[in-house]
Parts: C-alpha cells; structure tokens; sequence
C-alpha cells in the first residue's frame, strides 16, 4: 500500500466512519498458486490471545509448530506458566504475558537469575492489559527494555495512532492493537470505550508510514 493509497483511503476510514472487519470484503485477484498449500509466509501473521481458554500449553505447542506466534496466557497455574517458559522461551514465536505491576516484572526477573547453566536467555514479553497507554505502563515498558533477557516486548492494547506512537517511545518492539473492537466486546460494554479494530489498525498503520 503506497502513500498515495493511504491517502486516498482516508476518506474512508475518518472520524465519521468506522469499520470492521465483518464490515469489508476482499476482492479476489487473479491467483498465482496452483494449491492453497503452496502459500508461504515469511513471518507470523497469526497471534493467540492470551486468555485462559485460549493459550495454553497445547495450542501453545501446535501454534509455535506451524510458525505462528503464540502469546501464554498469564492466568494459568504457576507451575503452567513456567512450564512453558522453561520449554519455549527460546522460541522466536513464543511471547509470555505478564500484568502491569512490579511483582511480575521481578518474577520474570528471579527466573531468568536462577537459569545459571543457561546463557544468553532472552524471552518475549507481552504486557497484557486492557489499557496499554498509561503513565504506569510507560514506567513499567522501560524496565523491561532496560534488561537483556527482554528479547521483545509487546503494549498493553491501544487503539489510536497516539497510544501506538506513546508505547513504541517507551521501547515496545510490537504493538497491540484492539480496545472495544467491536459490539460484543466486554471492554466497550462496561466501559463505553472502543474503536472498530480495522479503523484502528489502519490509522495506526497509516501514521506509521510516516514515520522516519
């Protein structure tokens, strides 16, 4: 998408209209694959959601085996959640969620201490909270990034070009996108507050161009 479509395509996605995904359709263009097999992708194009429902060890394990990025669920029983980290923390693909507070950031901090006969470990960290742009966060992004083992780190959810652009100052490598996203979301139920994901995704995405 070049800038002059960016642009153009603002008209759309302004103020005043606001869409989502089950809003567009994709218009098929002419096809190169002879099998929908063939298709390759050079990078991970699907994240898990870091719910207890949803990310645990099992998807866990076949996510990370088709080269998709898995994000652990926090809210899993210890020995669960350090099972994994101990397992997978290698992995380019395996993100490990923690909240906002001090306790985690130590924890994760105190095991990677105690991993005396593992060198150079390095992990992915997603801050998962529904609120990724606050003075708090901030401080808690930097110490983070203040540490070598921190391979990546992934923002609490924002959903404007402001919020992405505040957690990507603080040092956040990935940037999480979807507060409120659409009608049956939680957070916009009890909270009033949301934007539609592809508006979001696509006014961040769009600043971002420019960007130096």
């Amino acid at each position: 998408m070049n800038n002059t479509t960016l642009r153009e395509n603002k008209q759309l996605f302004n103020s005043q209209v606001s869409i989502s995904t089950d809003d567009v359709l994709l218009v098929p263009q002419t096809g190169c694959l002879s099998h929908r097999k063939d298709a390759n992708f050079d990078s991970p194009f699907i994240y898990s959601s870091p719910m207890d429902t949803v990310t645990g060890l099992s998807l866990t394990e076949k996510v990370l085996q088709n080269n998709q990025a898995a994000v652990f669920c926090r809210f899993l029983d210890d020995d669960q959640k350090y099972k994994a980290l101990s397992k997978y923390h290698s992995k380019e693909n395996f993100w490990f969620s923690v909240g906002a507070s001090l306790e985690d950031f130590e924890a994760i901090n105190l095991w990677v201490g105690l991993q005396k006969k593992k060198k150079n470990i390095t992990i992915n960290i997603s801050i998962d909270v529904a609120h990724g742009d606050t003075l708090d966060l901030h401080r808690i992004y930097a110490l983070y990034r203040k540490r070598p083992w921190c391979r990546g780190l992934m923002s609490g959810t924002v959903a404007t070009y402001k919020g992405a652009k505040n957690v990507y100052n603080s040092g956040c490598t990935h940037i999480r996108v979807g507060i409120g996203p659409g009608s049956a979301c939680t957070t916009r139920i009890v909270t009033g507050c949301g934007v539609p994901n592809l508006t979001a995704i696509f006014n961040i995405y769009s600043e971002f161009q420019y960007l130096d």
